[in-house]
């Protein structure tokens, strides 16, 4: 049952003649156990030889009126078309044969014409490529040994008309000419009991048969999972199975499963079909280190999820210093009585972010410009920052002095200084190609 065989070594069941993989044990086409059949087959060749058949010959048969056949073939097929069924062609396949034509592919191991059988739509996620893989992966039985399917529910007769059709069609031996595992349902349930080289009890497959345009064909359902979800940070880039998702999968505002949210710092993807099993998933943007990860989608999972990235550390080493010099330089700025525009190119262009950082850079330039005690100079000294690899926010810790002049009670003003330790939090984000503060992280300084 397992591996591919070569195109070139065949192995031929002794059966129908059909040529299956080269290590296959089941036909194909048939569903024969063939090392068993042509063992038998070896057998009663060897008790035959030399002798001569002493079965009795069957009575010949009366010959058939044309006309009569063709009676019982219309009739047949007004009776099913009352009942919603469709009439097999003489090579088609019962709802039963297709069911273990299945079976015996994925029992082989010849998952690409295992997927040819199923009731599926291609698209880039869903394909014999794709199926092959996620089965080699989660679906391989072993070494299958022998196996009896059967329906898991008994299937309803066609009637009394129906069934008089079938019974005359036998008497007069023409069975053949009529599909006989026909039901009134366009779905069908088969369990296949089967045991492997390894196991000592049965185990049992469940198959759902789809009666279609095509023919039957093996339901879906059990093996794809419909609107997978994916939800990364605003920005990044995410192939699953190698395949880009972008714009395609991209999910807009309004849309269900969108998570954007007032802030819309998250993207969300959502994928219509994908095959049960392990996938690749690989998450990039620049400055920040890849996420690449083998993820299992099983029943009932519905999403996958990237809270936080890491920045690389080369990225945090420079957002330390950007945030030390972005400090000095806003309160430098502020202390020289400059307005909101001399900076604000410090700051993200979010609408919300910087109409908040402006009210706060307003508050610290009255600060240091109105009131009975007016800083001339500030000196920050032991500047020190670290961040959290998980986000893009900086801390910064520093030791401060402040020279400053202020009134006396007799109206004349005297130069003083003060010193104190501090620590502020600066946030980023990258926009077009840059970093930039969401939050002013500058806080008025005791003295």
């Amino acid at each position: 049952m397992e591996g591919t065989g070569s195109s070139m070594n065949r192995k031929i069941c002794p059966k129908c003649g059909t040529a299956n993989l080269e290590d296959a044990r089941f036909c194909e086409n048939c569903g024969t156990n063939i090392e068993t059949f042509a063992a038998q087959g070896q057998q009663m060749f060897g008790s035959n030889y030399g002798g001569v058949s002493s079965q009795p010959q069957a009575a010949e048969k009366k010959p058939v009126p044309k006309w009569l056949l063709i009676l019982i073939a219309e009739t047949a097929l007004l009776a099913f078309s009352i009942y919603g069924n469709t009439m097999a062609i003489r090579n088609g396949k019962s709802p039963k044969q297709a069911a273990e034509s299945f079976f015996v592919h994925m029992a082989n191991g010849d998952w690409e014409q295992g997927y040819s059988e199923l009731d599926a739509e291609g698209s880039e996620f869903i394909n014999a490529k794709m199926f092959a893989k996620t089965s080699a992966q989660n679906r391989a039985m072993g070494i299958v040994t022998n196996y009896q399917i059967g329906p898991l529910y008994d299937e309803q007769g066609l009637g009394e008309l129906s069934q008089s059709i079938y019974d005359l069609a036998g008497e007069l031996g023409l069975e053949e000419y009529l599909e006989q595992e026909s039901g009134s349902s366009l779905e069908k349930t088969f369990r296949v009991d089967y045991r492997t080289k390894e196991d000592t009890e049965n185990s049992s497959y469940l198959i759902m048969m789809n009666q279609t345009s095509e023919g039957w064909k093996v339901g879906a359902s059990n093996f794809i999972c419909s609107d997978y979800r994916i939800y990364v940070p605003r920005g990044f880039h995410v192939s699953l199975d190698g395949i880009e998702l972008g714009e395609t999968y991209l999910l807009q505002e309004g849309e269900e499963g969108y998570e954007g949210g007032d802030s819309n710092y998250i993207d969300s993807y959502s994928v219509p079909q994908i095959f049960y099993g392990n996938h690749e998933i690989k998450i990039t943007m620049e400055d920040m280190e890849d996420v690449s990860e083998s993820i299992k989608i099983g029943y009932g999972d519905s999403q996958y999820r990237l809270e936080n990235a890491r920045l690389k550390e080369e990225v945090r080493d420079m957002l330390i210093q950007k945030a030390g010099e972005n400090m000095q330089q806003i309160y430098s700025a502020a202390l020289a009585g400059k307005n909101f525009n001399s900076v604000e190119n410090l700051f993200s262009s979010e609408e919300e972010a910087r109409k908040q950082a402006k009210e706060d850079y307003e508050y610290l330039l009255a600060d240091l410009n109105e009131g009975e005690y007016l800083p001339t100079r500030i000196i920050f000294q032991n500047v020190e920052g670290k961040s959290d690899s998980s986000d893009s926010v900086v801390n910064i810790s520093f030791d401060y002095i402040v020279e400053y002049k202020y009134e006396s009670w007799g109206g004349d003003w005297n130069n003083s200084q003060s010193d104190g330790t501090e620590e502020w939090t600066f946030g980023f984000r990258k926009e077009d190609g840059n970093w930039v503060q969401t939050n002013l992280g500058c806080q008025t300084l005791y003295y």
